[in-house]
C-alpha cells in the first residue's frame, strides 16, 4: 500500500478512536449515577466484583451487595439478573428516572452499542494499519488476526447489549437459557477485548480517564 493510502487507514482508524472515546465520556455521567444507587441499603455491604457470582454462586441473597451491571460480571444468571433488574427499577438516579430505566437507554440502546461499533472498527482498522506498516509477514498475520478479533468483540458486544436489553426490560422471572446466552456474549466480549491490542489499549485508556474523573469527583465533594 501507498504511504497516501496507509495514511488514510490511520485517519480513519482515529477518527473512529475518537468518536468511541467521546462516546465513552458521554456514557460515563449515566454510568457513575446507575452505579450509585445500586449501592445495597444493607449497612454491611460486600462489593459485586467481576469474579463475586462465581465463588458465591447466582442463588447467593444479594441484598447485602452493592451490584454492578452484568456486563461487568464474569458469571451472572438468572438470579443475579433479577436481582439487579428489581433493585434497579427501584432506584431512582440523578436524572429523575429510574436505574434500570437509564440502563436500558441511553446506556445500552444507543451509547454502548455505538461505543462497541466504533471501538471494534478502530481495532480492527488500527491493527490492520500496524499489519500494513510492518514488513514480516510472521507480524503481518498477528495483526490481521487481531483486527478479526476487534471485529468479534465490536460484534459480541452489540449482541451482549441486545440480549441484556430484551431480558431486563420484562418484569418476570428471568429465562436460564437467555441469561445463559447473555453471559456467554459478555465472556466473548471481554476476552475478546483483551485480546484485541488496539481496542483493549483504547479501552485501558478510557478507563484510566474515567478513574481519574471519579477520584476528583469524590474530592470535590469532600
Amino acid at each position: 500500500m501507498s504511504a497516501w493510502g496507509l495514511e488514510t487507514l490511520w485517519l480513519v482508524a482515529a477518527a473512529f478512536g475518537l468518536a468511541s472515546s467521546v462516546i465513552y465520556l458521554v456514557n460515563a455521567p449515566s454510568r457513575e449515577a446507575i452505579d450509585l444507587v445500586l449501592e445495597s441499603p444493607s449497612k454491611s455491604r460486600f462489593e459485586v466484583g467481576m469474579f463475586t457470582v462465581c465463588k458465591r454462586g447466582d442463588a447467593e441473597d444479594w441484598s447485602a451487595y452493592s451490584l454492578v451491571p452484568p456486563e461487568r460480571v464474569w458469571c451472572y444468571g438468572p438470579e443475579y439478573l433479577g436481582a439487579f433488574r428489581d433493585r434497579a427499577s427501584a432506584a431512582r438516579t440523578s436524572f429523575g428516572d429510574t436505574a434500570l430505566q437509564r440502563y436500558l437507554q441511553p446506556v445500552l440502546m444507543w451509547n454502548d452499542i455505538a461505543f462497541a461499533i466504533l471501538t471494534g472498527l478502530f481495532a480492527a482498522f488500527a491493527d490492520i494499519g500496524i499489519a500494513l506498516a510492518v514488513s514480516k509477514p510472521s507480524i503481518q498475520l498477528i495483526f490481521i488476526c487481531l483486527a478479526a478479533v476487534g471485529l468479534v468483540y465490536g460484534i459480541a458486544d452489540v449482541l451482549e447489549d441486545i440480549a441484556l436489553i430484551n431480558i431486563l426490560k420484562i418484569p418476570s422471572l428471568v429465562d436460564a437459557n437467555q441469561a445463559a446466552r447473555a453471559n456467554f456474549l459478555t465472556r466473548i466480549k471481554v476476552l475478546a477485548m483483551t485480546a484485541s491490542l488496539s481496542g483493549g489499549t483504547l479501552f485501558i485508556f478510557l478507563m484510566t480517564i474515567r478513574s481519574i474523573y471519579r477520584r476528583f469527583s469524590s474530592l470535590e465533594k469532600a
